[in-house]
């Protein structure tokens, strides 16, 4: 009996002791992410952004726009241009060019290309982007345009179309060179658009991978931003670093319906480029939080229909609309629909009515209310046979 009664005992503090733990390890995490300090004032860079992609919302700035040399995240604008040029079906990844000897003379990070050998434009590409290769770039540069001059007047001209309005590139490589400087916030422009591109993603994020010449040598590819693919959510990004511009990087993450985008420039050292990245993307992903208001993929209402082989319509809103908010924030609205005359037949993609979101007293949102697929008028035959078949 009093050996029960001892193991009773035990048993129980035992587990009082165990909870007791668990409490105080979760107390103490709570506590620990409340307190954390980013140390973004105690940071060597010139310049950062960290942008929240899907709103637009800029969470953290430092001289955002400052004009500053970018070293090789110029390459980001050499690569859009020349992915555009696939996805347009100008170019494919298979296309095989001869290296110049502009091309293979160039100096720096390199892949070292053969002068007057065929690459494939792939090859080109994954050398950009996992080595910064100059003379890759700028071979790709003369595929595209017939030479780097030709090729920087497209940079520049593409730079003011997506609103990368101070941004100037002399060069597709980002060597250093007169008039050759961007910003943070233009950085971050250029980055979303290429973090959009599957193959530019795929090969942002490889660690490792081979170069094989057409002789049959081989140049390993190292990543340079290997250091940071590990940080979960990391979709890919660029480095550049020359002792004009200090060590840079532009770079994105996404978790669940959040991607931000981080660019840090005239930093000090290629560990606390990434350091400050790492922490830049902890700050957002532990403290905001994405409130998806009005969506596009699920009806936001069905309507009946008189007369149709349908008895029912969804609508679905032509456009989403998302809100950034603190993880403890609330957004009061609410949402005002108002539905056209439903007169059949009607084609997917017609605007049907509208959907309003109204926050405060004011419309922050507004946007079509559409059919997703065709709906027919049911047809006098139809009408009559179904008619018939009512009584």
């Amino acid at each position: 009996m009093r050996k029960v009664v001892f193991f009773s005992v035990f048993f129980i503090l035992f587990v009082t002791f165990v909870l007791l733990q668990i409490f105080n390890i979760d107390s103490a995490f709570a506590q620990s992410k409340n307190d954390i300090n980013y140390d973004f004032d105690k940071s060597s860079a010139s310049s950062f952004i960290l942008v929240e992609s899907t709103t637009g919302t800029i969470v953290l700035e430092k001289n955002s726009e400052k004009k500053l040399p970018i070293a090789s995240m110029t390459k980001l604008m050499t690569l859009k241009i020349v992915l555009d040029h696939i996805n347009a079906g100008k170019l494919s990844l298979e296309d095989k060019f001869k290296i110049s000897e502009n091309a293979a003379s160039q100096t720096g990070s390199e892949a070292f290309l053969d002068k007057n050998q065929e690459y494939s434009v792939d090859d080109l590409i994954r050398a950009t982007i996992i080595v910064s290769a100059n003379d890759a770039a700028v071979a790709l540069a003369e595929i595209v345009s017939g030479s780097v001059e030709n090729f920087v007047k497209l940079m520049n001209d593409t730079a003011k179309e997506i609103g990368m309005y101070n941004t100037n590139f002399a060069n597709p490589t980002g060597l250093p060179a007169p008039g050759h400087f961007s910003t943070a916030k233009d950085m971050a422009i250029i980055s979303q658009y290429c973090i959009d591109n599957l193959t530019f993603k795929q090969y942002s994020r490889a660690n490792i991978d081979e170069l094989v010449h057409p002789s049959g040598r081989k140049t390993s590819l190292i990543n340079t931003c290997r250091k940071i693919n590990k940080y979960a959510g990391f979709e890919g990004g660029k480095t550049g670093h020359t002792n004009e511009a200090g060590y840079c990087f532009a770079s994105a993450a996404r978790r669940g319906d959040m991607r931000f985008v981080a660019v840090v420039m005239g930093v000090e050292s290629s560990e606390e480029r990434f350091n400050l990245t790492e922490r830049m993307f902890d700050y957002g992903f532990d403290n905001f939080r994405i409130l998806n208001v009005v969506g596009v993929n699920k009806p936001i209402i069905s309507c009946d229909l008189s007369f149709g082989v349908d008895n029912k319509i969804d609508l679905y809103a032509k456009n989403s609309f998302s809100v950034f908010l603190k993880k403890n924030e609330k957004y009061d609205y609410k949402k005002e629909t108002q539905i056209f005359d439903l007169k059949l037949p009607i084609s997917a993609e017609d605007c049907v009515g509208k959907i309003k979101i109204i926050c405060n007293g004011d419309i922050v949102f507004e946007t079509d209310l559409i059919a997703k697929r065709d709906y027919e008028h049911i047809g006098i035959k139809k009408l009559f046979i179904d008619l018939i078949k009512s009584f």
